[in-house]
């Protein structure tokens, strides 16, 4: 991290101690769950099994080590991943690394903690080394601002950027890699360098082809930002073929499982998955009104309802485009994050599945995040009193949205129209977490969740401490973060008055939740209410004998299986 208030680098020992402060937020909540396994990651982690162990692209056997996952192709008697294969290159270290350590203690992970100790190495240290690269790109963005410490924190922790880099999937690692290309590339054109600057921007947007199929077009604009950034062919050279590596390792492994470089796997998913992806290209047509509302604004899934700051992004991006000296990447930070919502606005699927927030905006953080704090360091914003407490409280209110629903259950299922009032925040209180820190040291219900907030608040204080220049705060300043705390609270409360009234369907879908926690019997007391909603007959009798199996649990104390 940098230290805003002088612009000089924080002493090394700070930096570790900021690191390690924050990735033990990260991994106080393993997200690993008695009942459940999350498909999505589970995917992953059998392809990169089946790579590492049965040296195919094949996952039949990585099944059978593992467990079944929803989310698979088929093609001529074989089952394959759905995902593009990035995450799990990415994960090749960090899983024979694993094998070394199973093989010298004789031990072999369970599947939760296999996909844990995976998502780990490969996605959450990752994201914290990231803040070091955007935090120095912010310090040359604004030389003279204060809130570089603040914005970090606001986006680890006030964003989806918290949910998911805590999870084996691409979304968030693609955003960082366009970004750190798109630095390389703005470093070089603004202060030269030689070629290895250029090799590792190529690198970095070549890998964001293989994370998401529809990476092409951000990647596409950066290689159009790299033509203007670098001007001469030999550079151009240098960026490009890391870039073609990576294309051609897509096609090859297309190639191989399918015989032909230019089909994919998600034209061959199983099961339901398969009537989402034959609309359109790949399941992907053009922009709907429902798509935008609820990616952008819903209670169900919208990015600026669960991180409400961002929305001052929009702006942010409108003074960068104003100013001459950042004029194109404002319109390339534009592009890319307006590529991302019209892919997915037109996706047929837009929900995504089990799902907090809108996961496949992921990509788009780093750039909202750096326009809002754009537009925030303004001279007139910074002069702006009301402005300054309307971001106070934006900021928090999207710190406790997200964490809320990111250290309880951050995979709600689609039938939620408020996961947040509906399920995060009952979970929290119900002490409705998987494996943590806090169980392990005999904490309950609401105890782990308040050691993990004393954490993060340690962490914030440490964070925004400037280096021997922090002021004790005055009058003034006292009295705004009260204005701040009150109209959180404010907001919550009104949060929950105004929160939809649960339907079968949901209440059927948190007792799931519950289930899946080894919360028996708040999950049959949910499955009981669920009775109470009017439903059809299909949905009745699915609540029936989810009733019935949790009260032979609760009578007999029958262990239930893992389900994805």
């Amino acid at each position: 991290m940098i230290d805003g208030s002088s612009g000089a680098p924080l002493i090394a020992q700070r930096k570790w101690i900021l690191f390690g402060l924050a990735l033990l937020c990260h991994i106080y909540f393993l997200q690993v769950y008695p009942n459940f396994l999350p498909p999505n990651e589970l995917s992953r982690l059998l392809l990169v099994s089946a790579i590492v162990d049965d040296h195919t692209f094949q996952i039949d056997q990585a099944m059978r080590r593992y467990s079944d996952s929803e989310d698979k192709a088929r093609f001529e008697g074989h089952f394959y991943s759905d995902k593009a294969i990035g995450v799990s290159l990415v994960a090749l270290p960090a899983f024979i690394l694993m094998r070394l350590i199973e093989f010298a203690t004789g031990t072999h992970f369970p599947t939760g903690f296999a996909i844990c100790f995976l998502r780990v190495f490969t996605i959450t240290v990752p994201a914290l080394l990231f803040l070091p690269l955007i935090a120095r790109f912010w310090q040359k963005l604004r030389p003279e601002a204060e809130l570089i410490p603040e914005f970090l924190f606001l986006l680890t922790f006030g964003t989806i950027a918290f949910t998911y880099s805590m999870q084996l999937i691409s979304h968030y690692l693609l955003g960082i890699l366009l970004f750190c290309s798109l630095c390389s590339l703005w470093s070089y054109k603004q202060e030269g360098g030689s070629g290895k600057r250029l090799f590792w921007a190529g690198t970095a947007a070549g890998l964001a082809l293989t994370m998401e199929y529809p990476a092409v077009f951000p990647v596409a604009l950066v290689c159009i930002y790299a033509l203007y950034a670098i001007r001469k062919i030999k550079g151009v050279v240098i960026f490009a073929l890391p870039v073609l590596a990576f294309l051609l390792l897509m096609l090859a492994y297309n190639n191989s499982i399918f015989g032909s470089p230019f089909d994919v796997t998600y034209r061959h998913m199983t099961d339901r998955h398969t009537a989402q992806h034959v609309q359109g290209v790949v399941g992907v047509a053009l922009p709907s009104g429902e798509a935008l509302y609820g990616l952008l604004l819903s209670r169900h899934h919208g990015l600026f309802f669960t991180s409400p700051f961002l929305l001052f992004a929009v702006p942010g991006l409108v003074c960068l485009i104003r100013n001459k000296k950042w004029r194109i990447e404002g319109w390339i930070f534009s592009g890319i994050i307006s590529c991302f919502v019209f892919v997915y606005s037109g996706f047929s699927y837009w929900i995504g599945g089990w799902a907090f927030g809108p996961r496949y905006f992921g990509p788009t953080i780093p750039f909202l995040t750096t326009a809002a704090y754009f537009f925030f360091t303004e001279k007139r914003a910074r002069e702006n009193r009301l402005l300054s407490v309307v971001g106070i409280a934006s900021g928090a209110i999207s710190i406790v949205l997200i964490t809320a629903g990111s250290i309880t259950f951050p995979y709600p299922p689609d039938p939620l129209r408020d996961p947040s009032f509906f399920v995060s925040f009952p979970l929290l209180v119900h002490g409705g977490y998987g494996w943590n820190v806090g169980s392990w040291i005999g904490l309950s219900n609401l105890g782990p969740a308040l050691l993990f907030y004393t954490l993060l608040f340690v962490t914030y204080l440490v964070a925004i401490v400037r280096s021997g220049t922090q002021e004790i705060p005055g009058h003034s300043s006292v009295k705004r973060w009260l204005i701040c705390a009150t109209i959180v609270i404010v907001l919550l409360i009104a949060g929950f008055w105004t929160s939809p009234a649960g339907d079968a369907r949901e209440y059927y879908a948190r007792g799931l939740i519950y289930t899946f926690l080894a919360k028996y019997e708040p999950a049959a007391i949910d499955m009981r209410e669920a009775l109470q909603k009017k439903s059809d007959p299909q949905m009745r009798g699915r609540i029936e004998r989810a009733l019935v199996q949790l009260e032979n649990v609760l009578n007999n104390h029958v262990p239930r299986e893992p389900q994805p």
